[in-house]
């Protein structure tokens, strides 16, 4: 038997004797599809005459698109194209990336408190921020409001643990150890270090004495800042974390006080030499630089503001910055971020962008409320969270209950 052609079978017999019979055949070839090189069918002929399949197709005519990675089981293939649909949760050709726009929440405390374990107080109006402990990163919580009074807790969480502690002051004999043991460390290093260097390590640690008689005497007495919420706070140094003005029973502050966290379970306050920042609270806070904080908008004692406030740890000195160009309305309990050259600061439905080099804001997403600043005595007028009364929030009652 010999294959002469496509549709044609040609039979060879040798014999004497007048036969007849039936043929059956059955043709091993490619489709007409295998020659047809263009994109559509993306196939090849093989030598067997099996029709090969380019990667990401498949069936009898090689016209059916295979999506990659069968969309990595997190959205559904359309057959037609090829084309993943993701879910929402995903992106990315293969469904194999986590979509930026969308944002997993887990609860990381307990539902129960296990024995032996602390539970920290609900609150509101606190500062919740990363610090380098020892060379561990843990989460630092300070103040707020609880229960119809300001608080001057401070508790650390174990991400890894994921348990509440509270840090609490050295007792004396306990403060007299620590003394002694930074003594020595801070003799041990003098040995080997400038006093050119030496100067400013202790700048960086923030444990530079700078503050004069008055605020001495004004301060004798207090060794950690007073209750309050609505402030900032920011590590200046690893193990150091600096919280700057709220509000308090007495009003709107302006005061800096700086936390020495390295003693384990404990926390040492000391009262920071920083100034220009008038009283202020409800603001947001972002470092732009190793020695550059950038504070933006609250609460002052006149109302709302849209101000921008720099602070230079080196020299403890506030700035207000001038901007050159754009509009910014006045803002409360916002966020902001510094990313690269830029602020970018969200809040009463807007987004707003200010270049550090430039000095101009920039709206990307308009406010639909006009912001703050038509309502000239801030939030206090009308919804009660900086109420005039000495007691904070106690107008509102059952606030935490």
């Amino acid at each position: 038997m010999q294959y002469k052609a496509r549709d044609t079978v040609t039979v060879i017999y040798e014999g004497t004797q007048a036969l007849k019979f039936n043929i059956s055949y059955h043709l091993r070839n490619c489709t007409s599809h295998c020659a047809d090189t263009s994109p559509r069918f993306n196939t090849t002929c093989r030598e067997d005459k099996r029709c090969e399949c380019a990667a990401g197709f498949m069936g009898p005519n090689c016209d059916t698109p295979i999506c990659p990675n069968n969309c990595s089981g997190r959205g559904s293939c359309v057959v037609s194209t090829g084309v993943c649909r993701c879910d929402t949760s995903s992106s990315g050709s293969a469904c194999s990336e986590r979509s930026s726009s969308q944002v997993t929440w887990s609860v990381l405390s307990y539902d129960w408190t296990p024995p032996g374990y602390q539970t920290m107080p609900p609150r509101l109006g606190h500062t919740t921020t990363r610090v380098t402990i020892n060379g561990t990163e843990q989460l630092i919580t300070f103040g707020g409001f609880s229960l119809q009074t300001p608080l001057d807790d401070i508790w650390k969480f174990d991400p890894d643990t994921l348990t509440w502690t509270e840090l609490l002051p050295l007792t004396s004999e306990e403060e007299e150890s620590d003394s002694d043991q930074k003594r020595k460390r801070s003799e041990e290093t003098s040995e080997s270090e400038s006093d050119q260097k030496r100067e400013r390590r202790e700048v960086d640690e923030g444990w530079k004495e700078e503050t004069s008689e008055t605020d001495q005497r004004r301060d004798s007495g207090h060794t950690a800042p007073s209750p309050r919420y609505w402030h900032c706070s920011f590590q200046v140094a690893p193990g150091v974390l600096c919280v700057v003005g709220g509000l308090t029973e007495d009003g709107l502050t302006n005061e800096t006080w700086c936390a020495d966290l390295t003693v384990p379970g404990h926390v040492t306050w000391t009262r920071s030499p920083a100034s220009g920042l008038p009283p202020i609270g409800g603001s947001a806070m972002t470092q732009l630089s190793s020695t550059q904080w950038m504070l933006f908008g609250g609460m002052t004692e006149e109302g709302a503001t849209n101000s921008l406030w720099s602070y230079d740890s080196d020299t403890y000195l506030w700035e207000e910055i001038t901007t050159s160009k754009g509009f910014v309305p006045a803002l409360f309990g916002h966020t902001i971020i510094a990313y690269q050259k830029n602020l970018y600061v969200v809040g009463d439905q807007g987004l707003y962008k200010y270049n550090t080099e430039s000095h101009t804001w920039t709206t990307w997403l308009p406010s639909n409320q006009g912001g703050l600043l038509s309502n000239q005595g801030g939030l206090s007028s009308n919804q009660g969270w900086l109420p005039s009364n000495s007691r904070g929030l106690s107008s509102n009652e059952g606030e935490l209950q």
